[in-house]
């Protein structure tokens, strides 16, 4: 295929208390929602990047839609999250989406600080040299983005409990493997969920400055910090 295509964002809103969790010993809630804010921003403009006309904010809960209307742009659409778990949410922000653009769509979350428009245009990329899905994998055994011609509704078709551990990236591939679809994989990227990935992250020479001054206000952690849910 030889069309741009639409990028989905998977957004939690930026309330205190209900995002980044995982990072409440370094940050302090306050904090935490606006990392969380500056995480959507930076996604957001590089979203636009790609698709400046075909960019979607998919966000949670659903009716916290009016909690984005100070950090949209006016080109980007909004779409409310639907389903339990997070399995159902892509599935149904895929087909949403895909409902308004029959093209390719692009999806990807908030939290992974170091992806650039060049994956973005990479996985475009791929798609148009002929792969059915492009993959993103992170490195916590998970995935930062996905990527597909057409609405490929069975690669979101893993075991609901795996969502949110270390074995949805394999399962992805392993879905999509029954279904002879063709995989690309990017470069992997380490997302940002806990102490350890901000230790990592806050090392990285192309983290945007807003970012590493609000890393820079964090806690002391060490490489032995270990955060469970």
């Amino acid at each position: 295929m030889s069309a741009a295509p639409a990028i989905a964002i998977m957004a939690k809103a930026p309330r205190p208390g209900q995002v980044k969790t995982r990072l409440a010993p370094i940050l302090n809630d306050i904090q935490l929602a606006e990392l969380q804010r500056v995480l959507i921003h930076n996604a957001m403009q590089l979203a636009l990047e790609v698709a400046p006309m075909n960019t979607y904010l998919c966000f949670d809960p659903p009716e916290s839609g009016h909690a984005f209307s100070t950090l949209l742009d006016p080109q980007i659409h909004l779409v409310a999250q639907r389903g339990d778990h997070l399995g159902q949410r892509l599935m149904a922000a895929a087909n949403d989406v895909y409902r308004r653009t029959f093209g390719p769509l692009i999806i990807i979350g908030t939290d992974i600080p170091l992806i650039t428009g060049q994956h973005l245009r990479h996985a475009s990329s791929m798609l148009s040299s002929g792969f059915d899905v492009v993959i993103g994998p992170a490195l916590d055994g998970g995935y930062y983005l996905i990527a597909m011609n057409q609405l490929e509704l069975s690669v979101f078709d893993i075991d609901p409990t795996l969502w949110g551990g270390p074995d949805v990236l394999e399962a992805t591939l392993a879905a999509a493997k029954r279904f002879r679809l063709s995989v690309g994989l990017l470069a992997p990227l380490r997302d940002l969920d806990t102490p350890n990935d901000a230790l990592e992250l806050i090392k990285a020479p192309t983290l945007s400055p807003e970012l590493r001054s609000l890393l820079c206000q964090a806690k002391p952690i060490s490489r032995g910090t270990h955060v469970s849910l």
